[in-house]
């Protein structure tokens, strides 16, 4: 019960903090320039962003990517959850970018439609600075077991 009433915060991407942590987000971005960006965004994802302890950047389909460096090189965000949207392939097609993103020292939100995407994925990034989420849930526990099972393996 939120560390027992010292509270913390939660947001709609299912973490819990101790702290102050948010999803900043700027999905309207995929219609703009990163120079349009700059101009007209980015001061206010800042200003929503500077009084958290951690926070994780929602980085929203595949025209969103002209401004992944400049979330990369934004020091207010500890991590990034790529989503590459509907109709975009699997996780592990997007494996250059989670490791585009590893690599810039954030941490990465893998999220994959099934357990074997998930997998892959990780087989090929390593598990550290990696949350993995599964749009499919597991049938039966035996299955959620499995999984971590193989997860613990890589």
């Amino acid at each position: 019960m939120l560390k027992a009433a010292d509270q913390g915060s939660t947001t709609w991407a299912r973490f819990y903090h101790e702290d102050f942590a948010y999803v900043p987000s700027c999905d309207f971005w995929c219609l703009i320039s990163p120079n349009m960006a700059e101009e007209h965004v980015v001061r206010t994802i800042e200003m929503e962003t500077e009084p958290m302890k951690d926070s994780i950047f929602h980085l929203d389909g595949p025209d969103a990517l002209r401004h992944l460096d400049w979330v990369l090189n934004c020091e207010l965000f500890s991590a990034v959850q790529w989503v590459f949207g509907a109709g975009q392939g699997d996780a592990k097609d997007w494996i250059h970018i989670y490791k585009q993103i590893l690599d810039s020292g954030k941490s990465i939100q893998v999220y994959a439609q099934s357990a074997a995407d998930a997998l892959e994925v990780v087989s090929q990034v390593g598990k550290q600075g990696v949350w993995v989420s599964l749009y499919d849930p597991f049938a039966n526990r035996s299955e959620a077991e499995k999984f971590i099972q193989e997860m613990e393996r890589l």
